[in-house]
């Protein structure tokens, strides 16, 4: 029996809550979470290579999905809706995610 050999990934499977708000605020105050998880120590004592780390993982993950986290901001879809309400937050698309500003518009 043939078998499909074809490497499938899920679009946004990194994306847990502490991202998402990363991507919406560009706060990384908690260390341990989210993309700050790759540091060991908290960010006030990051040294700018550890920034650089964090901001291409960042720009990684907003080329990779930063298109359907769009959509979802502003309201075209559900799909980040589940995890980021299980924290209490909402999304409010009249503020500009920090990601947007920061990197600009995704490529779709």
């Amino acid at each position: 029996m043939p078998t499909n050999r074809t490497k499938r990934t899920r679009q946004n499977q990194a994306l847990d809550y502490w991202k998402i708000d990363q991507l919406v605020t560009g706060s990384f105050l908690i260390a341990g979470v989210g993309y700050a998880a790759m540091h060991s120590n908290g960010c006030n004592s990051w040294t700018q290579e550890q920034w650089d780390q964090l901001h291409d993982a960042i720009r990684d993950d907003w080329a990779r999905c930063g298109a359907s986290f769009m959509a979802w901001w502003l309201g075209e879809t559900e799909r980040f809706t589940a995890v980021y309400s299980a924290m209490g937050q909402s999304r409010d698309p009249s503020v500009t995610p920090w990601a947007l500003i920061q990197f600009g518009e995704p490529s779709k």
